[in-house]
């Protein structure tokens, strides 16, 4: 495995790590404890982090890859200050309802990208 791919594969579960410590940090500190199932909901909002913590150190992760993981880590930041930093509660909770599936396409989205991209280049390699 080349350097860059490993400096890649660890930028981008590192960006992993950060997105699960902010959704727990919401779902934990920050929301209702009248949530029926709190860890049902927790595993949905990190539903993207997980997938990228579980997959990422067994395939190949690509920069289309980290790229992907960092627009999700933006979109994080932008569901948490809409609901929790704005001033005057400008009633965006609703974010948070779509946002784990938002992320979840960004990050497969990004894989598939680079999966192209890498047959991409083989199929250039072995025809000359």
């Amino acid at each position: 495995m080349a350097t860059g791919t490993r400096r890649t594969r660890a930028l981008a579960l590192a960006i992993a790590v950060a997105g699960l410590a902010l959704t727990a940090y919401v779902e934990v500190a920050l929301t209702s404890s009248g949530a029926s199932d709190p860890f049902g909901w927790f595993v949905y909002e990190a539903v993207a982090w997980l997938a990228l913590l579980g997959i990422g150190p067994l395939i190949p992760v690509s920069s289309a890859v980290l790229a992907g993981a960092v627009l999700a880590l933006a979109l994080e930041a932008v569901a948490y200050w809409l609901v929790f930093a704005l001033p005057g509660g400008t009633g965006h909770a609703g974010i948070y309802l779509w946002k784990p599936l938002a992320q979840l396409a960004l990050i497969g989205a990004a894989w598939l990208a680079g999966y192209l991209i890498h047959l991409r280049a083989l199929r250039a390699r072995a025809h000359g």
